[in-house]
């Protein structure tokens, strides 16, 4: 399996053990990405100043209802704060 799971154990999982470890591996993923692509950035145009790693491992309680969709709009006011920041510096 591509998540790193051994391709024979696939049938003793469950559907919710399966989500959980495509998604794990989704994130991983994702998070790898992201700091290939943010330190080779920050690498080429300011070597000086590389960013923080991201939080890779959340320890609270996944957040239900209303909470979660707070979150959500803070990630994406957050998201879109960092990509103009990090427009303005590059020059692009």
């Amino acid at each position: 399996m591509a998540a790193g799971q051994d391709p024979a154990a696939l049938w003793g999982y469950c559907p919710r053990e399966i989500d959980h470890i495509l998604r794990g591996a989704a994130y991983r993923d994702q998070a790898q990405a992201w700091l290939v692509g943010r330190y080779g950035a920050v690498g080429f145009h300011q070597p000086q100043d590389y960013p923080n790693a991201p939080k890779l491992i959340d320890y609270a309680p996944p957040a239900s209802g209303v909470e979660a969709e707070i979150a959500a709009i803070r990630r994406r006011v957050r998201i879109e704060h960092d990509t103009r920041q990090a427009r303005g510096r590059n020059g692009n």
